[in-house]
């Protein structure tokens, strides 16, 4: 059977014709049309819809924070990590690494014990680093960042 040889197959390449038109012309139209918002809807919870004839907006420039930021953000956790390696066997180093997202919250924190000696490196001291990290805030970047720091005892 050929393409369009029914009655019925010919009624409907019209109908899907027509339906194609119309659908080109209203997405040709220069006419704007913005959705109607809810009456249940609060205008501060919607953001604001960038319709026709509208141009995006930049975003406001970011600081770029450079190594001295998140430096004087560890800086200030010194004493934590002072009373969490007090009393503990000289030559030990803990590496700390965290990823800082973008508001600059620390997602996760991995802490790693080196030692020549490695009955040196005490848990309760990672255990204690961990928990003196995760409370920390750097500055918000708008992109997840990796910091990572090295503390030894002496």
């Amino acid at each position: 059977m050929k393409l369009a040889e029914t009655a019925r197959s010919r009624w409907v390449l019209a109908l899907v014709s027509v339906a194609f038109g119309a659908t080109a012309i209203i997405a040709t139209s220069k006419t704007c049309h913005k959705p109607a918002l809810a009456k249940t809807m609060v205008a501060t919870q919607v953001k604001p819809w960038r319709g026709c004839h509208q141009h995006k907006v930049a975003p406001p420039p970011r600081h770029e924070p450079d190594g001295s930021d998140y430096r004087n953000v560890l800086l200030t956790a010194k004493p934590a990590f002072d009373a969490c390696t007090a009393n503990q066997p000289s030559g030990v180093s803990y590496e700390i690494r965290m990823p800082i997202g973008g508001d600059g919250h620390v997602m996760s924190v991995e802490v790693r014990g080196v030692s020549a000696d490695i009955t040196k490196v005490s848990m309760k001291v990672v255990k204690c680093l961990e928990t003196a990290v995760v409370g920390l805030y750097f500055p918000a970047t708008g992109d997840r960042t990796f910091v990572s720091t090295n503390i030894r005892t002496e």
